[in-house]
């Protein structure tokens, strides 16, 4: 550290010329509350009394010096404890961040069961309804009708009678979702129906993948006053309201029907025992 500071003193004139007149002073005065007896700085002793306000230190160029070495370090300790708070504050202050390299996971979209093609005579037959599965008032007029047309889908169908009106429901299990999605349009609905082309779209709640509906408003003898067509996976579901001069009051218990068909078709594609029912009210 002497040798430090005597480097300094010779780069530097005007330094050594303030150091000069400090230690040409008789008396340092400083603030108060301190006594020390006896100061030794690197085996140096320095006798005398030095008193922190006020601060008196006998004439000694050695001890002068020996003490501003000794504020010097201070002041750098100084400096260097209050730096290394505040590197200590600021890391440990700092909000986490995700590494570049990390990536987020997104949920997939398909999660869940997944849902096979019907491909079975006996399981498209129990995905369509029994009495178990219809309200009150209602039963099947027959059992289900399941025909396999060699190499084309499988078509099942059921008439359903109720104490107002009948429905017809026609089912189509396709190998792969694409081929059902594509029956489900307006033009091809309407024509297998025989219903008039101009029919009103109706608004029909999601059900499955996706929900079609039209309504005549003036049906006449056995003609569908309303169709409704429905997709789950592979599966398609067509319901006809037949027998009704009145379609309009119907349009919920037949849409409860519909998403009875839909429910049942998704527990027969995940091998699963259909027994959805249909629920109303």
């Amino acid at each position: 550290m002497r040798s430090v500071l005597a480097g300094a003193l010779a780069d530097d004139p005007q330094f050594a010329m303030r150091l000069e007149s400090v230690a040409t002073q008789n008396t340092l005065r400083a603030g108060r509350d301190m006594t020390v007896q006896t100061v030794s700085v690197n085996s140096s002793t320095v006798k005398g009394t030095i008193n922190i306000g006020p601060l008196t230190i006998t004439k000694s160029r050695g001890a002068y010096v020996a003490l501003i070495a000794t504020v010097i370090v201070l002041a750098l300790l100084l400096a260097l404890g209050v730096y290394g708070t505040v590197q200590v504050i600021t890391i440990d202050s700092s909000p986490a961040t995700t590494p570049s390299n990390a990536s987020t996971r997104t949920p997939d979209a398909s999660s869940g069961p997944k849902l096979a093609p019907i491909t079975s005579r006996d399981v498209a037959k129990a995905v369509l309804p029994n009495q178990s599965a219809l309200p009150a008032g209602w039963s099947p007029a027959g059992e289900p009708d399941v025909t396999d047309q060699g190499g084309a889908p499988l078509e099942g169908g059921i008439e359903l009678t109720g104490p107002d009106y009948g429905i017809t429901l026609e089912m189509d299990f396709f190998e792969t979702a694409t081929s059902a999605s594509k029956t489900l349009n307006r033009s091809d609905i309407l024509a297998r129906w025989e219903i008039d082309q101009d029919s009103q779209s109706l608004a029909a709640p999601k059900i499955g993948d996706g929900t079609m509906a039209f309504i005549d408003y003036t049906p006449s003898g056995h003609v569908a006053g309303m169709v409704t067509a429905a997709r789950i996976g592979t599966v398609t579901c067509q319901l006809a309201a037949t027998d009704t001069t009145h379609p309009a009051d119907h349009v919920d218990e037949v849409f409860a029907f519909t998403r009875m068909c839909i429910q049942r078709a998704n527990q027969g594609q995940q091998g699963r025992t259909p027994d959805a029912v249909v629920e109303t009210g």
